[in-house]
């Protein structure tokens, strides 16, 4: 790289989920291959992860809920001098960088002005559809969006689902958007420790958020029916949120309490996948934007079972690295859980194949080599994308 770009990457999150890990991973990558990196974030735990990485990173002081509820609107409202003196002062003392990387809803309509008056380029990620957020509270955030949306030089989404929709409600010039799937950083060392754990037999892994929409009820509805079936079957479910309560009602109210184990947060959720028969990534959540958990359990050669939501196709080839149901449909998920757990060529196959696509598409070096060549562009005023 002829020249050490400087990139500032700022993101408001509230928890940490597939789209903080892949940030995580493509953050270390970029810096291992030469960019100097300042990281902004709300979320604690999301900055103690990012400065283990060796990472530079700080905390945003305020956090600005312009497209959660009203009671969230209203309270950034209050909170909005803070937030725009704090971005202010950001950008300000960074107006040398050579770019912004923004990822959240809230920076992209704050500081993309900001630093459009420093004369700074801003590149967006975009990782999911728009339209639920910006047609909440009668259309505000989409003024908000429309305001703002020629200011940035680029735009970066993971999949042709978010594409379409950031090109159809968040207008957004086609030229302007550029196609960069994700990816994750699993070595050849952590691969060979994890196929050397021992595979707990009939054992289903869900690793997800608990949220409504992520499908966890609808995947518990499922196991009601494999357990008839194969009554040593146990399903394994990652997460804590305030909808664990319910999932663990609807489990007893299934009679599923001695099949089904809640295991909170886990440390390595890689470690639980490894272990299992078949990973299942049940989401029909409508923001979904790529599908981080399907290519980890490609990655980790384990056979994967999915809803056609979203992305998801775009990533799950049916019967060939893995397996579509149609979205919602229990029974249809229940048969082929069953059909996996029973049939050992089947998952054998699928599981081979997944390995061989998240080798050759979705590993995070040559992910963040395209990022990497965006970034050059942009600073170049060569606006040609892929």
């Amino acid at each position: 790289m002829a020249k050490k770009l400087t990139v500032n990457f700022v993101c408001q999150t509230l928890d940490i989920g597939g789209a903080e890990i892949f940030n995580l991973d493509l953050m270390t990558e970029l810096q291992q291959q030469g960019i100097a990196l300042n990281c902004y974030t709300t979320e604690p735990r999301f900055v103690k992860l990012l400065q283990k990485n060796q990472l530079q990173a700080e905390q945003i002081p305020v956090i600005l809920d312009l497209v959660g509820d009203w009671k969230g609107l209203l309270k950034a409202g209050f909170y909005l001098p803070k937030a725009l003196w704090y971005y202010w002062q950001l950008v300000r003392k960074n107006r040398a960088t050579d770019l912004f990387l923004l990822s959240s809803f809230t920076e992209k309509i704050i500081v993309s002005p900001l630093a459009a008056w420093y004369q700074i380029p801003v590149v967006w990620l975009e990782f999911g559809p728009l339209y639920p957020v910006l047609n909440k509270f009668l259309g505000f955030p989409k003024l908000l969006y429309w305001l703002v949306k020629d200011l940035p030089a680029a735009v970066i989404i993971p999949s042709q689902h978010t594409k379409k929709d950031v090109l159809k409600t968040g207008r957004i010039w086609a030229k302007k958007i550029s196609f960069i799937p994700c990816g994750r950083k699993i070595s050849k060392t952590q691969l060979a420790k994890y196929q050397r754990l021992k595979i707990q037999p009939n054992t289903v892994v869900c690793v997800s958020r608990l949220e409504k929409g992520k499908g966890q009820d609808l995947l518990l509805q499922a196991f009601k029916i494999v357990v008839t079936q194969i009554p040593q079957a146990k399903l394994v479910m990652t997460g804590d949120s305030p909808w664990l309560p319910y999932l663990k009602k609807l489990a007893t109210k299934l009679g599923l309490n001695s099949s089904v184990q809640f295991v909170g947060r886990v440390p390595d959720a890689l470690k639980l996948m490894a272990q299992s028969a078949v990973c299942v990534f049940p989401t029909v959540w409508e923001l979904e934007g790529f599908g981080l958990v399907v290519i980890e359990a490609m990655a980790l050669g384990k056979p994967v079972i999915a809803y056609a939501n979203g992305p998801v196709p775009e990533i799950i080839n049916h019967k060939q690295n893995g397996l579509l149901v149609k979205k919602g449909n229990i029974p249809a998920l229940a048969k082929q859980l069953l059909c996996v757990l029973t049939n050992k060529r089947l998952a054998e196959n699928l599981a081979r194949q997944g390995q061989t696509d998240f080798t050759n598409q979705y590993q995070i070096t040559p992910v963040a080599k395209k990022y990497i060549q965006l970034f050059l562009n942009v600073v170049s005023n060569d606006q040609t994308v892929d």
